[in-house]
């Protein structure tokens, strides 16, 4: 039966990092977005810099979040969704 895996030696310490600090530098929050679709919302964060991203990661029905028009600055980002009163728990990257 052929290797398929193959051991490439330890990561190179740089990359070590990077990666090491890209998964700490994030936080979950739960949100209930705002009761009339596609309105946007402010949601809280406590990164202490600006986000890079968001990624939803359950929601308790069928709907869509995406950008909102305001800026995303060191305490909050904004967003809206296409249904009313979404319960999402969204990781903040």
């Amino acid at each position: 039966m052929p290797r398929r895996v193959q051991d490439c030696g330890a990561l190179n310490p740089q990359i070590a990092d990077i990666v090491s600090s890209a998964i700490d530098r994030r936080e979950f929050v739960d949100v209930v977005t705002d009761p009339n679709p596609d309105f946007e919302f402010s949601v809280a964060h406590g990164l202490g810099r600006v986000p890079v991203g968001y990624i939803p990661i359950v929601q308790d029905k069928v709907g869509t979040l995406y950008l909102g028009d305001g800026p995303w600055t060191t305490e909050e980002i904004f967003l809206k969704c296409s249904v009313a009163s979404l319960s999402v728990r969204i990781l903040v990257l």
